[in-house]
């Protein structure tokens, strides 16, 4: 993988890769290895001891570094692998946190829904979300209700772990959504803000309900409660950097005419 090195200033990609898969692996593998990256420290995927995870998940990402090197291709093709990475973000990236809050119904209706291949899909896949979306969107909003029983710092630290970790597995993914025109982009934001607002809801219950199960003598900082909220959602998170793995491997097998 060292010719699609990540870092502040990483070298311009050899003609034989796919422009939007060097921009895949480089935004997923800049959080592991990039050192503006450091105030990050403690936010690790992986739990506790951040620095050997980092490593193991670098390495995984450097072993896909030969199914990457031949994949460019025609436009359409370049194009075919956005739309992919987006119906990931919108279905499959969410519905990893829906289940592991215990919605596997909603998770399902994500999953299950028609795949994104561009704008004329959005619709059956938000009428097909909506029913199964607004009952699990009303459950969780009724667990975070609970949060009144801890104080508005707690919470705030709480969710904020979520928002970061949150971020760093989809960031592959983000980059070549980042390279759909302006129309199409406008046009996915209806489904992107139902299912990345659920994927936000689902952390942060699993969240603040760890940290209010917690004694009061445990959490007396900042950094005890995003201690805990970590803690809690090491189960979910050790399934994210794979499953964006997974679909770089996807995209990298993609080939025109195919």
């Amino acid at each position: 993988m060292s010719e699609l090195a990540v870092g502040p200033t990483p070298a311009p990609a050899p003609s034989t890769i796919c422009p939007s898969l060097a921009a895949y692996v480089r935004q997923l593998g800049g959080p592991l290895i990039d050192p503006r990256f450091a105030d990050l420290e403690g936010f690790g995927p992986l739990g506790a001891d951040e620095a050997k995870n980092k490593k193991l998940l670098m390495a995984k990402l450097q072993a896909l570094g030969p199914k990457v090197l031949s994949t460019v291709g025609s436009v359409a093709l370049q194009n075919q692998r956005r739309w992919k990475a987006v119906d990931w973000l919108c279905r499959g990236y969410p519905a990893l946190w829906l289940r592991a809050a215990g919605l596997p119904i909603a998770a399902s209706a994500l999953e299950l829904g028609r795949p994104l291949r561009g704008t004329g899909d959005l619709d059956a896949l938000l009428a097909a979300m909506q029913t199964p979306l607004r009952k699990s969107r009303k459950h969780l909003e009724s667990l975070l209700v609970a949060a009144n029983r801890i104080s508005e710092e707690e919470r705030q630290a709480a969710t904020g772990v979520v928002a970061v970790l949150a971020l760093l597995p989809a960031m592959g993914a983000a980059a070549l959504h980042a390279e759909l025109g302006e129309g199409e982009k406008a046009a996915v934001k209806a489904v992107e803000h139902g299912s990345q607002g659920l994927l936000v809801l689902a952390g942060s219950s699993m969240a603040v309900m760890a940290v209010i199960n917690e004694p009061m003598a445990k959490r007396k900082t900042k950094a005890d409660v995003e201690k805990i909220a970590r803690k809690r959602l090491e189960g979910v998170l050790k399934t994210l950097y794979p499953a964006a793995f997974g679909l770089l491997e996807q995209l990298a097998a993609m080939k025109d005419g195919l």
